[in-house]
Parts: structure tokens; sequence; C-alpha cells
């Protein structure tokens, strides 16, 4: 199946909560019709690129009872001042479901180690997006080297 990652979807959504037992999330459901139309069984959690309420994301689809959805992050219900049951503006494409944003201090560990480039490379995305997303969410630089130097060791 071939992606057109240049198709827009577009629909007004509502910012929930689902308890997932020791958690809540904040949550926007995808409309089924939309669903219909995404490549789910190739992806499950297919990565969408997302402009909610005029602020672009890109963010995993989830499962939760036959039903997808994406998490909305506290910070960016509180960024844009938004309220829960608030209907939201949602526009996405499909994303490129290899892409990998790598902050420039991981970026620039991994220029300079090729063994460390190496083991980075035989992670999957997923694991990829994982631990260069603990990276970039750190405020500090000395934080995000840190950060580093603990994922060379968990993956070396």
């Amino acid at each position: 199946m071939v992606i057109d990652h240049s198709k827009i979807f577009n629909f007004i959504g509502r910012i929930e909560s689902i308890d997932m037992g020791r958690m809540a999330f904040n949550v926007i459901f995808i409309p089924d019709d939309i669903i219909a139309n995404l490549p789910i069984k190739k992806y499950p959690k297919l990565r969408l690129d997302l402009v909610i309420e005029e602020v672009p994301l890109n963010l995993a689809l989830h499962p939760h009872d036959g039903r997808k959805y994406i998490i909305i992050s506290n910070k960016l219900i509180r960024q844009e001042k938004l309220e829960f049951s608030e209907r939201v503006d949602v526009q996405f494409s499909i994303a490129d479901q290899d892409y990998v944003y790598i902050p420039d201090s991981l970026k620039e560990e991994l220029d300079m180690n090729k063994h460390f480039k190496k083991k980075w490379d035989a992670l999957t995305k997923g694991k990829q997006r994982t631990h260069a997303h603990r990276v970039a969410s750190a405020k500090q630089h000395v934080t995000q080297l840190k950060r580093i130097k603990e994922i060379k060791k968990l993956i070396k």
C-alpha cells in the first residue's frame, strides 16, 4: 500500500479523559469514517502530522475499546487554554512512519561515536523515538548529555 502523505483529513474533535486504571489520558477520538480510510492494518499505531487549534504535532494513534485516539498533553491543554469536552479543530495527514526527530545534542554524539551510531541504527524506529524524546524533553543541555550517556549504557 502506498501512503498518500498529501491527503489532509479534517474533523471537529472533543477533548475527553479516558481512565486506564492507574492513569488517565487526555484524548481526542478519531471519527470511525476517517479511520476507515487509514492504513491501520499495516500500521496499528499510525503516526500522524496534526494541527490542533493551530498547534503542529506529530503523534501516534492508540486503540481503546475498538476506537482510535490521539493523546493530548496537559501542557498543550494549558498552553492553548483548552477545556475538557471542548470542541477543537483537528487537521492531519499521515506522517512518514520512519521519521525520527533527533535533537542536536544526540545527533552530535551519534556523528562522533561510530559504535553508538551502529547500535542506534539497529534499534527499531519506535525505540529510537522513545530515546530521542527523552533527550529532547530535557530542559538543560547538561541533562540532555546525562540522558545520552544513560542511553549509551542501555544499548551497548
